[in-house]
């Protein structure tokens, strides 16, 4: 019988870092997305919630509250709309982390992988035109970059294994039919 390691393993680091990245990234997704999943944010959502009740302790920033309230809001508005939309007939993944409308505003190339791409440089340009205003608010929604860009690479990265374990399965298909 083996024992159970105290020790992380690196898919278990991996996964943590992505979650906590997503949470971090969807308390900004409100506000630079729309049209999301039925079933988004799910447990990124929930979480959000205290890393902006810690960041408000954190940071004894007023205006950072304000942010906590005001993302309190659009993720209600948000929940609302897919509600809306959904009653008149529109069908998406269930986990369709929303369209990013911000980014749309900014690229002249018209397509959601295009705007994608973007949205790290937009969330954190906007983070920095924050930071004056409140430092922490700068700060937290300066951080977007890094939270938007990570999960974009590690959502791609797991796409590619998914089509790649797809291939292989036409290959070792078509290799049992030559076999029969």
């Amino acid at each position: 019988m083996q024992q159970q390691s105290d020790e992380m393993t690196l898919s278990q680091a991996v996964n943590l870092t992505y979650g906590l990245l997503k949470t971090h990234m969807l308390c900004l997704a409100v506000f630079t997305r729309h049209s999301f999943g039925a079933q988004m944010p799910g447990i990124y959502g929930v979480l959000s919630l205290p890393l902006l009740c810690l960041s408000v302790l954190a940071s004894q920033d007023i205006r950072m509250l304000w942010f906590a309230e005001l993302w309190l809001v659009a993720l209600v508005l948000q929940r609302v709309r897919t509600f809306w939309l959904r009653a008149k007939g529109y069908r998406w993944h269930s986990q369709y982390d929303g369209f990013p409308w911000l980014a749309s505003l900014v690229s002249i190339v018209r397509t959601e992988t295009t705007y994608r791409n973007l949205e790290p440089a937009v969330v954190g340009g906007i983070g920095l035109l924050l930071t004056p205003w409140s430092p922490a608010v700068g700060a937290f929604v300066s951080f977007g970059f890094v939270s938007f860009l990570l999960v974009r690479l590690m959502e791609q990265a797991a796409s590619e294994r998914r089509v790649m374990a797809y291939r292989d399965m036409q290959f070792e298909q078509q290799d049992f039919r030559s076999r029969v």
